[in-house]
């Protein structure tokens, strides 16, 4: 059985959403977060708006497809897009834009598990 095509629209509203998440989070578990971490979409670097559509583009259809995974590994698969999104569009980026899943921090890794969490839920 397969999923509901995301569309084009659609796109740009879950990568909207998920920057939303983002800033949410880092709102909740940061005192006085870095000014790039909570910028609003339409003030975002053009890469960062490109890598969260890819992001979305990316997991909105294994969302579709499989609701039910563990939030850490939607978590992880969130990461997983980041990471390969920012390759894709970043030549030689920065190491902290590409860590992996084990060696960011708790608060971090809790964000992009919420992140898979509205994605799973907006993709119903």
């Amino acid at each position: 059985m397969a999923g509901k095509a995301v569309s084009m629209l659609d796109q740009l509203q879950g990568a909207q959403l998920l920057r939303q998440t983002w800033i949410d989070g880092v709102n909740e578990f940061i005192d006085n977060p870095k000014e790039s971490w909570v910028t609003p979409w339409a003030n975002m670097r053009d890469w960062e708006r490109d890598v969260l559509r890819l992001i979305w583009e990316n997991v909105a259809p294994i969302a579709q497809r499989n609701p039910g995974i563990d939030r850490v590994v939607g978590g992880q698969l969130i990461r997983d897009a980041w990471r390969i999104a920012v390759y894709g569009v970043l030549d030689n980026p920065k190491a902290a834009y590409v860590g992996p899943w084990d060696d960011m921090p708790v608060w971090e890794q809790e964000v992009d598990m919420r992140m898979w969490d509205v994605v799973v839920d907006a993709v119903k």
